[in-house]
């Protein structure tokens, strides 16, 4: 499992800003990078602004591979975990309660019996309630078992994490990996399409070949790839992580793949967000940042798009402060709720823990009233304000006044701004 949020294409009935809408958004976000307004502002206008509701299920921590960079390498986890039957009461709730996206994620949550049992819940949740997205995200080793599943479930998208061209992939998740998710790949992308993305993760390593990792992705029919620079934590792979420079190089590099001969249209997201300030940063210091070009499709961020003259458009999703917990949670294995900001911090999620939902017998919404009057929510706001955003206000400020003049013209509409599922 890489450090990099999912990603999926806009499709029909999605909830859509006009443009007003999302010059209002931009305007806020220009205002707070400004140091005009302070992250209680920000949350009130967050809450006059209609949003999606996402939830991300975490249902194991195993995994067929053992990849260094895994920001989920938790130690033999010892909680009690959520059975299927109280996922179900969890899915069932949080429904209720009016969350209309739901990810299913796992170590590798194809792994065992119970990431299937909550996938087989999701479908029969989307026949009764079809505005309820779903989505995955795999390694797609075990793709093949379950197709039945994923063809009649309904997904509105799956996200299958690759590392790259076959020698990267191979170099980091072990010799052959990529040969064993090669077919399997190529049949998930004839049947859902561009329901499909490929989510890659940028590092040391694969940084100069991500043209190569392009090709050979379209050549299995992938036509959505999502790239997420690496950051590494305390206990993953130092030797892949990202300088100032080689983000930079990334930035730059992404104009070159413009170049390349693709045998049919693609689509590239890159996540600029506050998950990874230094990306966010460097996006903002970047030719490609315009604010002012900048979409929003009622997810909570915003989407620059570029089309480029070999037909791929490339699609930065920029949120450049966390999501609110309103919007934006996640349910741990053994029932912990966390917001986003500490998503990406398995090891802590009890000490970070908002509330557990064994807690209100399982009924989300109650969960998620007592989480959102826990006073970890100011705290991160506060930390953020002091401690990072400086940097982005910084970056902001610095920033050269030409916006990325060579590709303007042929901008993609704003109709296909993408939406981020929840982490």
């Amino acid at each position: 499992m890489n450090l990099a949020i999912s990603s999926t294409g806009g499709r029909p009935g999605l909830l859509m800003f006009s443009p007003s809408d999302s010059h209002r958004i931009a305007s806020t976000v220009r205002a707070w990078m400004e140091g005009e307004l302070s992250m209680d502002a920000v949350r009130d206008f967050e809450s006059l602004m209609p949003q999606r509701r996402s939830l991300g299920l975490v249902v194991n921590n195993e995994c067929n591979l053992n990849c260094s960079h895994c920001y989920l390498q938790i130690p033999d986890f010892a909680g009690i975990r959520l059975g299927s039957n109280e996922w179900a009461k969890v899915i069932d709730t949080a429904v209720a309660s009016g969350v209309e996206q739901l990810l299913v994620v796992g170590k590798e949550a194809l792994v065992g019996s119970t990431g299937p049992k909550v996938l087989a819940k999701l479908a029969e949740t989307r026949a009764k309630h079809p505005n309820v997205r779903s989505g995955l995200i795999t390694n797609g080793h075990f793709l093949h078992k379950h197709w039945d599943l994923l063809e009649s479930g309904g997904l509105s998208h799956l996200d299958v994490s690759m590392e790259g061209a076959e020698e990267d992939h191979d170099a980091i998740r072990g010799s052959g990996s990529f040969a064993a998710v090669r077919d399997n790949l190529k049949t998930a992308a004839a049947l859902l399409g561009d329901r499909l993305f490929v989510t890659t993760t940028v590092q040391k390593r694969n940084v100069d070949r991500l043209d190569k990792a392009l090709l050979e992705f379209a050549s299995l029919g992938v036509r959505s790839v999502s790239f997420a620079p690496y950051k590494a934590l305390p206990y993953t792979d130092q030797s892949l992580d990202l300088s100032d420079a080689d983000l930079d190089k990334f930035f730059a590099g992404l104009k070159k793949l413009g170049k390349l001969s693709l045998p049919h249209e693609m689509l590239i997201q890159v996540d600029a967000c506050a998950a990874c300030p230094e990306v966010l940063a460097r996006f903002i210091a970047s030719d490609w940042f315009d604010l002012d070009a900048m979409v929003s499709n009622g997810s909570g961020s915003l989407y620059l798009n570029r089309r480029l003259r070999n037909g791929l458009t490339v699609s930065f999703r920029f949120q450049p402060w966390p999501l609110g917990f309103d919007y934006h949670a996640r349910v741990a294995l053994d029932g912990s709720i966390v917001c986003s900001e500490d998503a990406y911090q398995p090891r802590s999620y009890t000490a970070n823990r908002l509330a557990n939902i064994r807690d209100f017998d399982f009924d989300f919404d109650k969960a998620c009233r007592a989480a959102s009057e826990n006073s970890r929510l100011a705290a991160i706001d506060l930390r953020y304000e002091t401690q990072t955003a400086p940097a982005i206000r910084r970056a902001y400020a610095n920033r050269q006044s030409s916006a990325f003049k060579v590709v303007e013209e042929f901008a993609a509409p704003a109709g296909r701004a993408l939406e981020a599922a929840s982490f």
